[in-house]
């Protein structure tokens, strides 16, 4: 129930730690897929579950936080 009511800010949030988390499993070349697809999944959910809670709390810093995050990443792609 919990999950279900914080489903979209959890696909707000999730995308930072999904590329985090597969950029730092980088490092483990020789480590299994599966294993790695484990480790950020256990990691990244827990992650933006509590990061859409307080999404819930602090709406708008939360919005101009994440325009922030998508312009840099824009910008660092590059």
């Amino acid at each position: 129930q919990a999950l279900g009511a914080n489903s979209y800010n959890i696909y707000l949030s999730h995308i930072f730690f999904v590329n985090f988390f597969q950029d730092v499993l980088m490092i483990w070349p020789g480590g299994p897929a599966l294993a790695k697809a484990a480790i950020v999944f256990l990691v990244a959910l827990p992650i933006s579950y509590g990061i859409s809670r307080l999404i819930d709390r602090f709406p708008r810093g939360f919005v101009i936080g994440f325009i922030v995050l998508f312009v840099l990443a824009f910008i660092a792609r590059r």
